[in-house]
């Protein structure tokens, strides 16, 4: 590893340079895809917080109120707790939970589990999207989003595949090994089902690339990565370093924008998991080919 770590670099670097050579070669879908997905979220993020906020006026209404026994709550009076609940609803008169604070937390719930299931479903299309763009070469938005739905429920089940082969063995093990299982196992097992993991990142790729099922594409995947893991480690975390620095430098300038912020990052965040699918589609083509031998012999002529 370390005689050959300029030689990984360098191909760490042309894979970099390669999938930013792709998102700029079909810019195109890649921007329509970041954008189209970008509003989605945006629309679940907003709605989000107009349904699980106080009501309009709300606080303007009480705020004197407040402030006056916020004095008293510092001191500690716990009565004032008592009353401030009340201006906000939370307890009734008789010390009860309040009609109002049950609808709320009930409304809350809901209005959060709908929006998780929402921004799940919007995760896995524009994955599915965004990878199916670099191994198919679409250069039409419109041909990439209808694969995408073609083939994102495959691929969710590729990656509960990969998780049960990662993760599965932790509770069977553990019951063989308790009561020091309660302990070790979680921790320790948990660290190697992520090492674990990592070799089975390309089974997607596999997947749609090479028209395998799902579990052959994870076995093939997990064949293809032996005796390479670091490498795949370095590649990935140096990727992750990469996108954060960036996102970090972007999000500084985009916060200037003021309300459109919002909708700005998550188009920036959707065009590095473009930026990662190409990476990592890249990489997949590559990872059964075997790296080139620097040889340090001194020709003879």
């Amino acid at each position: 590893m370390t005689r050959n770590s300029p030689l990984y670099m360098n191909l760490f670097i042309a894979r970099l340079k390669e999938a930013f050579g792709f998102c700029v070669k079909f810019k195109v879908p890649v921007l329509i895809g970041a954008v189209v997905f970008a509003l989605l979220t945006t629309a679940v993020q907003i709605g989000v917080k107009s349904n699980v906020g106080l009501p309009a006026g709300s606080l303007e209404d009480v705020g004197t109120r407040l402030e006056d026994l916020s004095g008293k709550i510092e001191e500690g009076d716990p009565a004032a707790i008592d009353e401030a609940m009340g201006e906000l609803g939370m307890i009734a008169k008789d010390g009860q939970a309040s009609p109002t604070a049950t609808m709320f937390t009930l409304q809350v719930a809901v209005t959060l589990g709908v929006a998780a299931l929402v921004m799940v479903l919007l995760f896995l299309i524009m994955n599915a999207y965004f990878l199916i763009l670099p191994i198919e070469k679409i250069s039409s938005a419109a041909t990439a989003f209808k694969r995408a739905l073609r083939v994102f429920l495959p691929l969710l089940g590729v990656g509960i595949w990969v998780m049960l082969r990662s993760f599965i063995w932790i509770p069977v093990i553990g019951l063989w090994v308790m009561p020091i299982s309660f302990v070790l196992i979680p921790v320790i097992g948990i660290f190697f089902c992520f090492c674990y993991a990592l070799r089975m990142i390309f089974a997607g790729v596999i997947y749609l690339k090479e028209k395998k099922g799902i579990s052959e594409s994870v076995r093939v995947s997990i064949e293809r990565t032996k005796g390479k893991w670091l490498v795949i480690v370095l590649n990935f975390v140096g990727l992750a370093v990469v996108t954060f620095v960036s996102m970090a430098i972007i999000s500084s300038v985009l916060v200037l924008t003021g309300p459109a912020s919002l909708f700005l990052d998550n188009v920036v965040s959707n065009l590095f998991i473009a930026f990662w699918s190409a990476f990592t589609v890249i990489y997949a083509g590559q990872i059964g080919t075997p790296a080139p031998v620097v040889s340090h012999e001194t020709p003879q002529v």
